[in-house]
């Protein structure tokens, strides 16, 4: 029985190149996560400083209707679906 070292060769350059292709998928997975996290995490705050500068306009001019939590975070949700991302690489 010989073995054929030529097939044996390109097995493992097969093998190698979907270990590099797994380990791409494993960082960009790691990467998507990590800048989720930092979205849900700013979300609030952001929210909360809408919220905060809403209601300081309610107080100077008051046709301007205060606003909870609640309706910042959904109007902050609504911009951030809307506008543009200042992503580096987005689009």
């Amino acid at each position: 029985m010989s073995i054929d070292f030529d097939k044996l060769g390109a097995e493992m350059d097969a093998e190698k190149a979907m270990a590099e292709k797994l380990d791409a998928q494993v960082k960009a997975l790691g990467e998507v996560c990590g800048k989720l996290t930092g979205v849900l995490l700013i979300l609030p705050l952001r929210a909360w400083l809408f919220m905060l500068g809403v209601g300081a306009l309610h107080g100077a001019v008051p046709a301007v209707p205060p606003l909870g939590f609640g309706a910042a975070l959904l109007v902050v949700v609504g911009l951030a679906a809307l506008l543009p991302a200042r992503v580096k690489g987005a689009r």
